[in-house]
């Protein structure tokens, strides 16, 4: 539709596809939040009740990248000003990491040094 509108109304309209995001206001929700709200959760729980374990769905080498919503807001505003050809633009900072890595990461901010990582692989 973007690219109709452009082309009959020279118009300058994208369709801004941008990849997972995390940031302010987040849905923690243990059943339907996003992946890093998720794992942020398990961690905070873990920490807080000094657990040995956390459970992770799947088997944790599926790769997802992030972006922080204040960059995808400022990338939205950037394209609504910038003349492109395409149509389409992919936003996200092009750096792709294992569900592992991301919960490792937040092992480590969070000071946890030993937890085992249990994967349930049902989901």
């Amino acid at each position: 539709m973007c690219e109709s509108y452009n082309e009959e109304y020279k118009t300058n309209y994208k369709c801004l596809m941008p990849t997972n995001t995390f940031g302010p206001n987040d849905n923690y929700d243990p059943k339907n939040s996003h992946f890093v709200p998720a794992l942020i959760r398990k961690v905070y729980e873990a920490k807080k009740s000094n657990r040995s374990s956390i459970k992770l769905w799947g088997n944790g080498t599926a790769k997802r990248e992030v972006i922080y919503v204040d960059d995808l807001a400022e990338a939205c505003v950037y394209f609504m000003r910038k003349k492109i050809r395409g149509n389409i633009v992919n936003i996200g900072t092009g750096k792709d990491f294992t569900i592992k890595q991301y919960l490792n990461i937040l092992l480590k901010i969070s000071g946890i040094k030993k937890i085992k990582i249990l994967f349930d692989r049902s989901k």
